[in-house]
Formats: structure tokens, C-alpha cells, sequence
């Protein structure tokens, strides 16, 4: 586990991927982008910003 300042831009290309963030497992597809905004209050949900992103 780790925490910076700085957003995190993830995409799988190798298969899904799954993370531990807050005690909650949150699951990304190959091909999804994904952000993460470091040190986000454990209050905000994840959202799903595209429905499609395979590449």
C-alpha cells in the first residue's frame, strides 16, 4: 500500500486487475483506464466514467 500527490493512471493490458484500497476490493477490466486521485477521503465511491474503453 502506498500514498502520493500525484494522480495514478492505470490500464491493464495483460488481463483484469484487482487492488485493495480502503479495506474494499475494486476490480478493473483490461483495457479500462483508470485514475486514482491519491489521498481521496475513503468516503467517495469509485465511479465508472465510460461503460467502453477497449483497446
Amino acid at each position: 500500500s502506498h500514498w502520493h500527490g500525484q494522480v495514478e493512471v492505470n490500464v491493464p493490458f495483460d488481463g483484469d486487475v484487482e487492488y485493495l484500497i480502503n479495506n474494499e476490493k475494486v476490480s478493473i477490466n483490461q483495457g479500462h483506464i483508470t485514475l486514482f486521485w491519491a489521498c481521496t477521503p475513503p468516503t467517495n465511491r469509485y465511479r465508472n466514467l465510460s461503460e467502453h474503453g477497449d483497446f
